[in-house]
């Protein structure tokens, strides 16, 4: 998933009900990452939250059994932590290839519009079963 989108998902896990974002800027997630993503390839980035501005950076880890070990700077000093299973990592690449191209990004309800189409997002699902979590 793009950052706007996980920068959604985590205002949505504070408790904010609906959020949208438009894209004028920069693809959210460089190539290397989205195909990164895709075969659990370590690689770091550095990024642009979409709300603070700050300058934070991502990780995939490693592949480490049936789970691709990822992690994510969040604003305030927070992190998220997730263990992606692999068998998610082609349609979570495709995903974070999508938000990264998407003109628009509605988050409302628990429920994320791309460019008007509605999307079952892997992140939100993942932050809901406990497959990402966040570190304070």
């Amino acid at each position: 998933m793009s950052r706007k989108i996980l920068g959604l998902v985590v205002v949505l896990s504070l408790g904010v009900q609906s959020a949208a974002l438009s894209s004028e800027q920069a693809p959210m997630y460089s190539e290397d990452f989205v195909l990164s993503v895709e075969e659990c390839d370590p690689v770091r980035e550095q990024f642009t939250h979409p709300f603070t501005g700050q300058r934070l950076h991502r990780e995939i880890h490693e592949l480490k059994g049936d789970v691709c070990i990822y992690s994510e700077e969040m604003p305030g000093g927070m992190a998220m932590d997730c263990n992606w299973p692999v068998n998610d990592l082609s349609t979570l690449s495709a995903q974070y290839k999508q938000l990264s191209n998407a003109k628009s990004v509605t988050v409302s309800n628990g429920v994320t519009t791309v460019d008007g189409e509605e999307i079952d997002s892997l992140l939100e699902m993942y932050l809901s079963t406990g497959v990402c979590t966040f570190r304070f």
